[in-house]
């Protein structure tokens, strides 16, 4: 997987982030490896888990498992450095690409950044594997 490495490209993504406040991870800035599934010690998960499992990773509007269990396939294209030029709110990331975007960090992810809002990574689109999954949205 590619990964960003922090810096110009992560810092427009900080300002608003997944869970709206400019949090590190979905529930505060705080890293805690009991707010989601993960292999960071002293968690050592061995695979997925139930979908709402850890209702104390949630994030301020009750998303849940936005860090955790499996990376989640996004839309967007991946680039390093898209977020050096891209608008605040919404960005969409270049037109086309060789990988897809993924965030979130999964449950064999054994690195707490991994797990920040702001963190993407991009793999190639046609990759299967049983870390990487979709989250299913709707408009209400």
């Amino acid at each position: 997987m590619g990964s960003t490495t922090g810096g110009a490209d992560e810092r427009p993504a900080r300002k608003v982030t997944l869970s709206g406040y400019g949090r590190e991870y979905p529930w505060g800035n705080a890293w805690d490896a009991a707010r989601c599934v993960c292999s960071v010690s002293p968690a050592s998960a061995t695979s997925t888990a139930t979908v709402g499992s850890i209702p104390s990773g949630a994030s301020p509007y009750g998303c849940l498992d936005m860090a955790g269990i499996v990376w989640e396939w996004c839309a967007d294209w991946y680039a390093e450095s898209a977020y050096i030029t891209a608008p605040d709110l919404d960005p969409t990331g270049p037109t086309q690409g060789d990988f897809r975007v993924l965030r979130g960090g999964s449950w064999d992810s054994d690195d707490p950044d991994r797990f920040r809002c702001a963190r993407g990574e991009g793999d190639y689109p046609d990759c299967c594997l049983n870390y990487c999954g979709f989250r299913g949205a709707r408009t209400l």
